[in-house]
């Protein structure tokens, strides 16, 4: 994944702000995230802009490791009954989720529980 080095110093700044990531000292230092796995959410995980620049519409999200295949990503997720959209926003690899229409707090939920369900098993 090509992130640029200024905006990966952004997103540990905001992970360390969201206390989702500590710091390491020393030789072999580094990051750690803090909580565990399951218990962040999907709107936990880093997103292309920070809260105040979000549109309350669409969200972009970085792709979450090197090798992330967002056209399998993409078709676990409609198999389920979502539509995601890939990232054209800026260089760096992201997909899109939309949050305009007929949705309520089941439906977020329903999509969390997709997401989370396709990361453990990929």
């Amino acid at each position: 994944m090509k992130i640029p080095p200024k905006y990966l110093h952004t997103i540990t700044g905001y992970l360390k702000k969201g206390k989702y990531i500590e710091t390491i000292r020393g030789k072999n230092g580094g990051f750690r995230i803090v909580e565990p796995a399951d218990e962040i959410s999907l709107y936990d995980i880093v997103t292309l802009l920070e809260p105040e620049k979000q549109s309350p519409i669409i969200t972009s999200f970085l792709y979450p490791e090197p090798g992330f295949s967002f056209t399998e990503f993409y078709g676990l997720l409609k198999q389920q009954g979502f539509v995601i959209y890939p990232g054209k926003v800026s260089d760096a690899d992201t997909f899109r989720i939309g949050t305009i229409g007929d949705v309520f707090p089941e439906d977020f939920e329903r999509l969390t529980q997709a997401v989370a369900a396709i990361r453990q098993v990929n």
